[in-house]
């Protein structure tokens, strides 16, 4: 098993750079604009299993760390967004 890790920032709604790969993500950490944020992270797509959801304060950011282990996405992990402006994850992916 091959692993990658880094860090990604989001804009918009996207699969990570892991791809469709099993992913492990470790942290999030999300930034709103004048209103109140939610951010999704699902399992394979936009339409997949929410695994994280992390709600963000107008005008503020938001940080979750989920561990040594991180929360395993088996099928990618997805990030979407509704209302909050960035996202960073920090992950590593296996393949």
């Amino acid at each position: 098993m091959l692993l990658k890790s880094g860090s990604q920032y989001f804009s918009s709604a996207s699969l990570t750079n892991a791809g469709a790969y099993p992913t492990r993500v470790f942290n999030l950490s999300t930034l709103t604009g004048t209103t109140a944020g939610i951010v999704k992270l699902r399992n394979g797509g936009a339409t997949g299993d929410i695994y994280v959801t992390l709600n963000v304060a107008a005008s503020n950011g938001a940080n979750q760390d989920f561990g040594e282990q991180g929360v395993l996405f088996p099928d990618g992990c997805w990030v979407g967004f509704g209302g909050a402006s960035a996202a960073t994850i920090e992950y590593a992916k296996e393949f």
